[in-house]
């Protein structure tokens, strides 16, 4: 089922991205949280360790971030 996941990058780690669009991305199977991007380095770096998410990035701007193609 892997190869028919939606890959999802989740930008903005406010309370709507924690609370509910992050639970409900891990929560269905056809999915897969690739990585998060947030203004603050630590709040990207520190969600990113606890969902166990190997992609994280700073960014002002969706162009800054490099690995961003790799979502769906």
């Amino acid at each position: 089922m892997t190869a028919n996941r939606i890959r999802f990058a989740v930008i903005g780690l406010g309370w709507v991205a924690q609370a509910r669009h992050i639970p409900a991305i891990r929560r269905n199977p056809g999915f897969e949280l690739i990585g998060v991007v947030d203004r603050s380095e630590g709040r990207a770096q520190r969600l990113a360790q606890r969902l166990g998410v190997a992609r994280h990035a700073r960014a002002e701007s969706v162009a800054e971030v490099s690995w961003l193609a790799e979502a769906d």
